[in-house]
């Protein structure tokens, strides 16, 4: 969730940066800011996986756009210990607009992509200048034996107010109570 660091991933140099506004970031203040269309635009996992026992992988993530011209896109790629594969793309005016929090989950298979012992992935951003930034949050790929049909989904997700540091409202002065990270358990008696 980048709160403390790259967690498992690498940085892939002057177009990658590690983000600590809330603003930008699903939950929490961390996310990773990737933007412009370098070489240096990238974020990539740190080590390699072995991905040969299993059937698919789900990489499931959240962004937020800022300043992506009209058909500047970003990628997910796969490394099938060859080369750097495009699995799934998101376009500007097609699939997003600027300003908005997304979660995208792609699907990907065994059959349509050679699984093996060092597969790695990454996110690359396709933007003409600096100014055309993605920010990426709370990544989560799991892999599994199941069946399951490839695919990409892509679905708004506006933040609410339970995403970041939990708030508490003091039933007598009224007030807000910055409670830090921790959890905030009601109903009040809760068992």
């Amino acid at each position: 969730y980048f709160e403390t660091g790259w967690d498992g991933w690498l940085d892939g140099g002057v177009d990658a940066f590690r983000n600590t506004r809330a603003a930008y970031s699903y939950e929490g203040m961390g996310s990773i800011r990737i933007r412009d269309n370098t070489n240096n635009s990238v974020m990539t996992t740190e080590q390699s996986y072995d991905l040969s026992s299993y059937n698919n992988v789900e990489v499931d993530f959240y962004f937020y756009p800022r300043g992506m011209e009209i058909d500047e896109d970003f990628w997910l790629q796969f490394y099938d210990g060859s080369s750097w594969i495009t699995v799934a793309s998101w376009v500007r005016g097609v699939d997003f607009n600027n300003n908005n929090f997304y979660n995208g989950t792609v699907v990907i298979n065994s059959a349509d992509y050679d699984f093996n012992a060092n597969n790695l992935f990454r996110f690359r951003c396709d933007a003409s200048e600096n100014n055309d930034r993605i920010y990426i949050d709370q990544v989560i790929i799991t892999a599994n034996s199941l069946s399951v049909s490839g695919g990409t989904t892509l679905a708004s997700a506006p933040k609410t107010e339970h995403q970041g540091i939990p708030k508490f409202i003091d039933a007598n002065t009224k007030r807000s109570i910055d409670l830090g990270w921790g959890f905030l358990v009601y109903p009040n008696p809760a068992q």
